[in-house]
């Protein structure tokens, strides 16, 4: 029995789109993010800051976008093999008349957890922010200095 043109073209279809699937969830296993502790869990209006991570070598640099943010509202921290940066603003309008009050309170923020691709040096990280621009420069670990040959006498 001969099937149609139309029915083929469906068949191929459906083919395609069951072999996308397939390859999303094997990929979504390989890049999942490590798992946070129960109060690190990221607020509901934060949003993920832009971000690259850039391999130079002997060091990473991060370069997060977080825009409308002072300096003094970022923190930093470095778990083993994990970056945090998170940075939030506080909004408090308020308005008062004569028999009449309003106030309004809103906060936001950015937060995003950066698994590393190798160790650094947790005591030779610098960061710097610029016109909303957070740039944090992780020294790399050198291997050579972790790796070393003993002698036997």
């Amino acid at each position: 029995m001969k099937k149609n043109k139309e029915v083929i073209d469906m068949d191929i279809f459906d083919e395609i789109r069951r072999i996308q699937e397939e390859m999303d969830r094997m990929f979504s296993s390989i890049y999942t993010r490590p798992s946070l502790p129960s109060k690190r869990i990221k607020p509901f209006n934060y949003r993920e800051p832009l971000l690259d991570v850039i391999d130079k070598g002997k060091e990473l640099l991060v370069q997060a976008e977080l825009p409308g943010i002072s300096k003094g509202d970022i923190e930093i921290d470095l778990n083993e093999n994990t970056l945090t940066i998170k940075a939030s603003k506080k909004k408090v309008v308020t308005e008062e008349k004569e028999g009449y009050f309003y106030q309004e309170r809103g906060y936001a923020g950015y937060y995003r957890t950066v698994p590393l691709p190798t160790k650094v040096d947790p005591d030779k990280i610098k960061a710097k922010y610029n016109n909303g621009v957070l740039e944090i420069i992780l020294p790399k670990i050198s291997e050579e200095v972790s790796k070393k040959k003993i002698k036997i006498e």
